[in-house]
């Protein structure tokens, strides 16, 4: 019997040394601790569980999975392991798996903020907007000092365009936060939009003050103060830009950039940068298979803008003048249905016409894989309301950048850049891997 109280004191003593050492970062001794008493004792759930989640806090997300699921065995009703079970799915490409996972952890545990939270955001990523907000309005019932999820549900907002709630919220994160530096860059967003840019300015200046390298942030306030004609030490600030984006900070989103420096690389640089933090291709997708000749060739059209609006007045024709004999046209559209005299204009000129705002980018791509779309023409690039995140799922064999974004994308995913001799000038160095120019002709327009 003393053998037995020792062996379980000495086992007890070392589970308090693995949590100590997990509780200040020290992950390879918590490691190892862990790993100490799983061999004394396989089937401690605890021990696995965290061992998953170091293998989580060192990038071995399918290790993660596959220990956390041995801990789920023995305790079906572990909210927890649930929960850490969907942050390890996210970063292997499985979103839906990710939110069964937390929707499990909620089952078992209704106040789980961090569990209504993470499912808020794969909501978000699939815009269902009223259902991501209504998730982090439960992220704040079940903790209502939840900075972040009053973030993101002022970010839910705004793309509701419920601007003034929008902005209580943004506040609300603010005075729970008070040095949220991300913070004040949504709320600088918000007045942004709103075309209240002295106010946004503000907000910038507040967010760089607390931290100066919050991403894109430092273009995103140089093209505002441009909007307002403040040149004050504008030379020095854009050369400060050019040098962070020359290092691979991700300091501009590429259109601000655009008004910013008219030097292609940079252009193409910044561009790379903002896929690889943003829209970096979905490598979990599996590979478009080759396809039999056939009838028709079948182009697809993307965009939010098939409405009252500069891309559409420009584009309208062009729809109308495809060779039906030759290709079947679709129109994919992630922007609001106005109703009006354009947007039913383009629905006639095109053979299928296709909402997709309440589709994630996954979901979207592999719908225009079902349909068998051979060209994917993106007509957005990195203006408001665009999607790649569509395109690096890969949803055509081939994809093209066309029309709205006069600049390279710098992704991988994107095949060629479709543009004139005025937006290319054969002058200028080629756009590098990934975009190339081709005469507009091509389609057959």
């Amino acid at each position: 019997m003393n053998e037995e109280k020792e062996a379980s004191s000495r086992l007890s003593e070392k589970w308090q040394q693995a949590l100590e050492h997990h509780r200040r970062g020290r992950l390879a001794p918590a490691k190892a601790a862990y790993k100490q008493i799983l061999a004394i004792q396989p089937r401690h759930i605890e021990a696995l569980h965290l061992l998953g989640v170091i293998a989580l806090q060192t990038g071995n997300a399918q290790g993660a999975v596959q220990l956390i699921e041995k801990a789920i065995a023995i305790k079906p009703v572990h909210a927890e392991a649930y929960f850490n079970r969907g942050l390890a799915l996210r970063p292997m490409g499985q979103p839906e798996a990710a939110l069964a996972s937390y929707e499990q952890a909620i089952k078992l545990d209704a106040h789980h903020a961090g569990a209504h939270f993470n499912r808020a955001n794969l909501l978000k990523d699939r815009h269902q907007f009223e259902k991501a907000l209504a998730g982090y309005d439960q992220a704040i019932a079940a903790s209502a000092r939840f900075a972040e999820a009053y973030l993101n549900s002022g970010n839910v907002l705004l793309e509701l365009q419920q601007f003034d709630e929008a902005l209580v919220r943004f506040n609300q994160a603010i005075a729970i936060k008070g040095d949220y530096a991300q913070g004040y860059f949504c709320r600088g967003n918000l007045f942004r939009r709103l075309k209240q840019y002295e106010a946004a300015i503000g907000s910038y200046d507040q967010a760089i003050a607390l931290k100066p390298d919050v991403q894109f942030l430092f273009g995103v306030r140089l093209h505002t103060k441009m909007q307002v004609c403040d040149w004050s030490e504008m030379d020095a600030n854009i050369a400060q830009l050019t040098a962070r984006i020359t290092r691979g900070e991700a300091a501009s989103p590429p259109f601000a950039m655009q008004a910013l420096s008219g030097c292609p690389k940079l252009h193409k640089r910044v561009a790379e940068i903002w896929v690889r933090e943003k829209c970096p291709l979905n490598r979990s997708m599996p590979a478009i298979p080759k396809r039999a000749k056939r009838g028709k060739i079948k182009v697809a059209y993307f965009s939010a803008d098939y409405r009252n609006h500069a891309t559409s007045y420009l584009i309208a024709e062009l729809f109308e003048l495809h060779d039906r004999s030759q290709f079947e046209l679709t129109a994919f559209s992630f922007g609001p249905d106005s109703r009006d005299a354009m947007r039913q204009r383009l629905e006639a000129a095109c053979d299928h016409f296709i909402d997709v705002r309440r589709e994630s980018d996954r979901e979207a791509a592999l719908l225009a894989r079902k349909l068998q779309v051979d060209i994917a023409v993106d007509l957005m690039g990195f203006t408001q309301d665009s999607r790649p995140g569509i395109f690096a799922s890969r949803a055509a064999p081939v994809q093209v950048s066309y029309l709205g974004y006069p600049g390279t994308m710098g992704a991988e995913y994107m095949d060629y850049l479709m543009a004139d001799a005025r937006q290319s000038p054969r002058h200028r160095p080629a756009w590098g891997r990934g975009t190339q120019s081709h005469p507009i002709e091509m389609f057959g327009g």
